[in-house]
């Protein structure tokens, strides 16, 4: 959610910097370096995880980081007990997690895309450049920060792979329904309010794919497993907004958001017939989860 709000933040300065011409862009890359720097700051007080301490066998550091979070040091011994290969960890996550998280990670093009590129849309509807930064600020950003409120509050109600479908269908739909409104019966209020259930909805989406590349991995391989899931979401962003860019260019804003409807229906092929409800991971532990996978 703080990324959304740097995301809102970013388009309310771009559309305060908009008189100044041609610094705005290099006003704004200097105003960037502030984040990162902070960040550094943040990062370097977060303590280890308990976790992984246990398996490496340091226990101690292990309750010591209990403490730091506020938990009894008796859990270290609720942590993964098994030291298994590196082999029988990664065949079973490659093929049941590893691949499909990656693809679904890979089409969230849509999100990604419309991030960059609503104000340029927006634009091409004869909407001016002040006009469609604060167009994307309040329909399509906002939206995006209210589903993430709501979806941390449904995560567990509903559960994952039920909040993935979601999200990926009632996107796909308010994408169609934007086209609709932009092409067929031109309606800029309407379109602005499919735009704004679709920013909503597609933060049921993103919050939980980032929680599930983080709980379905034991501790041993979580960061390789997370690091190639999360170089999907990345390629997505590089496709979302290069590959959109050449919808509009071509197609209009029609090409671009039928194409990206028809990414997010493709997403939810993948999590029904691929991830499924063996990757469900509501109201369980670490450990139990890695039981479906792991056969000892």
């Amino acid at each position: 959610m703080l990324a959304n709000l740097g995301a809102l933040a970013s388009y309310l300065v771009a559309f305060l910097l908009v008189p100044l011409g041609g610094l705005q862009w290099r006003i704004l890359f200097i105003i960037g370096i502030i984040p990162p720097l902070l960040g550094l700051l943040i990062r370097s007080r977060i303590p280890e995880t308990p976790r992984f301490f246990a398996i490496k066998g340091k226990i101690e550091d292990a309750k010591n980081s209990l403490k730091e979070i506020g938990l009894s040091e008796d859990n270290v011994n609720n942590y993964e007990k098994y030291n298994l290969s590196d082999e029988k960890l990664f065949k079973p996550y490659i093929l049941g997690i590893t691949i499909p998280l990656f693809l679904i990670m890979l089409l969230n093009i849509p999100p990604s895309g419309m991030l960059e590129l609503t104000p340029l849309m927006l634009s091409t509807l004869k909407i001016s450049k002040s006009d469609s930064l604060l167009f994307t600020s309040f329909a399509w950003v906002t939206p995006v920060v209210i589903g993430n409120i709501i979806a941390f509050k449904l995560m567990d109600l509903l559960g994952r792979i039920k909040m993935l479908i979601i999200g990926s269908l009632g996107l796909g739909i308010a994408l169609i329904a934007m086209y609709v409104f932009s092409s067929y019966y031109f309606n800029v209020d309407l379109m602005l309010a499919a735009m704004a259930s679709g920013g909503i909805l597609q933060s049921f989406y993103i919050p939980v794919i980032y929680s599930l590349s983080t709980e379905l991995y034991p501790t041993k391989i979580r960061g390789m497993g997370q690091g190639i899931s999360i170089a999907g979401i990345r390629l997505a962003g590089i496709i979302g907004t290069f590959g959109g860019s050449l919808l509009l260019t071509y197609y209009k804003i029609a090409g671009i958001l039928i194409g990206y409807a028809v990414i997010c229906f493709l997403a939810i092929i993948v999590i029904v017939f691929w991830l499924g409800r063996k990757a469900e991971t509501n109201k369980m532990v670490l450990e139990d989860i890695d039981k479906r996978f792991i056969k000892n």
